[in-house]
């Protein structure tokens, strides 16, 4: 095969019932210089076989021996990509037709300071529903300041189309972070180069319940903390509070879902006496985790724009 445009990197753990329909979606991208390279993070059930009875040439499958999380199995992919460009899709989520051809043609009608491009997607709800998500925090531009300040809302695993020489720059996902791994290297990759919008839903998330306790998220905070403290130390200080705010409230979120308010309460008391008066989508995050009743997906599919809500041709 000859040297691919896009390395479709697709990393994979206990995805059997799930990664046929991921690649799937990316072979329906009607884009032939293409390689497609799964990593299995050492899964315990059938994802391995499953893709090894795809008969795609592009398919490239590497095995972990041990188990290296999310940060790992990126890692190794990108590592072995030999596309210009890589192209993230975590084996849960899927592709809508015509992502590949236009990030292309947005990356090739670019300066050289873009260094990728992200599109919209959708939040599929267990409920059914679905919105579109995936605008720059706080609807400014994707700077380095406002990801630390707002946070990833980008779907930077299913969205995300960069150069393949800019890993090398931004460096290794960290591998010792359980989580916040896309937040931590993205805010990397945005002191070297920008990234373009493309402003039409083209993966579909699906808003499953995953595996993360409290523990793991504040570990994982921690982590961030100390790594982007004296970034964190030098906004000004309404921001530093949101920043702060925003990372107890995951932290809450997590134990509250796994091991209740009583833990949570601590997390969600220190988000309000940093940033007493929260914005509305925070506000509803927390009484749905106080009182459980779900109403982020009835919110999201009312409130959010229904043009936005079309499937692209």
């Amino acid at each position: 095969m000859a040297q691919p445009l896009v390395s479709v990197v697709i990393p994979a753990y206990n995805r059997e019932n799930f990664i046929k329909a991921a690649v799937e979606s990316v072979q329906a991208q009607n884009i032939d210089e293409i390689e497609i390279i799964i990593v299995d993070d050492c899964s315990k059930d059938n994802t391995v076989a499953v893709v090894e009875n795809m008969t795609d040439a592009r398919i490239r499958l590497i095995k972990h021996e041990q188990n290296k999380g999310e940060a790992g199995a990126r890692n190794t992919g990108v590592r072995a990509a030999q596309g210009q460009y890589v192209a993230y899709l975590d084996s849960d989520d899927t592709w809508l037709p015509g992502k590949l051809a236009a990030q292309i043609a947005a990356m090739q009608n670019s300066s050289s300071d873009i260094g990728g491009v992200y599109t919209l997607h959708y939040r599929l709800y267990q409920d059914g529903r679905r919105s579109v998500a995936g605008y720059p925090p706080g609807g400014q531009h994707l700077s380095f300041e406002n990801l630390l300040v707002k946070g990833a809302s980008i779907s930077a695993g299913s969205t995300l189309m960069f150069r393949r020489e800019l890993y090398d720059k931004v460096g290794a996902y960290d591998e010792t972070a359980p989580l916040y791994v896309d937040w931590d290297w993205l805010l990397r990759l945005t002191r070297l180069a920008d990234l373009k919008l493309i402003p039409t839903p083209y993966a579909i998330y699906e808003k499953n319940p995953r595996y993360r306790t409290g523990a793991m998220q504040e570990k994982a905070a921690d982590i961030f903390i100390a790594k982007f403290k004296s970034d964190i130390d030098r906004l000004p200080e309404s921001s530093r509070r949101e920043c702060l705010s925003r990372i107890n409230l995951d932290i809450a979120r997590c134990y509250v879902e796994n091991e209740g308010l009583k833990h949570a309460w601590p997390f969600y008391k220190r988000a309000f006496q940093l940033k007493p008066v929260m914005s509305p989508g925070s506000f509803i995050n927390v009484i749905d985790g106080i009182l459980g009743l779900n109403l982020m997906s009835r919110i999201d599919a009312i409130v959010r724009n229904p043009a936005r809500k079309q499937t692209p041709s």
